[in-house]
């Protein structure tokens, strides 16, 4: 959408309104810091008003825009230093939740039933990591390994967790 063409601008502010709470509720559960999140949500806003013109009317607004803040959440990370809270398989799959809500309640009694099938020490470590809030570095100290052998065991972790919650929405069984 070029900078003076207004004629779409009622229809962007209708929908950024009633799908703006669930993308920046994505962008939350991504990243951790508020100050953070309403900076990515700023820069979401904007990435989707100058794209605007891409949109196809009656398409899945929230769909689109969610894809729109992914993009925007990896290149946060990539400014960190690449500290990404999730991996992009992982956005992937929050992004997807967003667009079919029926579909992300199956895919969370998945991932519960696969989180359950890890063994004690997989899911202490997802709970210290992503449920308390400890950092990787607070983490390798505590269990006396490498901050690097911390990633790889999260990284094995989220993979396992992918490929079991897509078995079973593919109708298999936890593995």
């Amino acid at each position: 959408m070029g900078v003076n063409d207004n004629r779409r601008s009622p229809e962007f502010v209708d929908l950024l309104g009633e799908h703006g709470t669930q993308v920046f509720s994505f962008i939350r559960a991504s990243i951790r810091r508020d100050h953070d999140a309403e900076d990515v949500y700023q820069q979401t806003v904007m990435a989707m008003w100058e794209a605007f013109g891409s949109f196809q009317t009656g398409s899945n607004f929230r769909a689109w825009a969610c894809q729109i803040a992914k993009f925007r959440i990896l290149r946060y990370y990539d400014s960190q230093r690449g500290r990404r809270q999730f991996s992009e398989p992982m956005l992937d799959l929050l992004v997807e939740s967003r667009q079919e809500p029926a579909r992300a309640d199956d895919r969370i009694a998945a991932l519960r039933r696969c989180i359950a099938h890890l063994t004690a020490a997989d899911r202490q470590l997802l709970q210290e990591r992503y449920m308390d809030g400890s950092s990787v570095n607070s983490l390798a100290d505590e269990l006396q390994r490498s901050s690097q052998s911390i990633c790889n065991s999260l990284r094995r972790i989220r993979a396992k967790l992918f490929r079991c919650v897509e078995s079973q929405l593919a109708g298999g069984t936890v593995s």
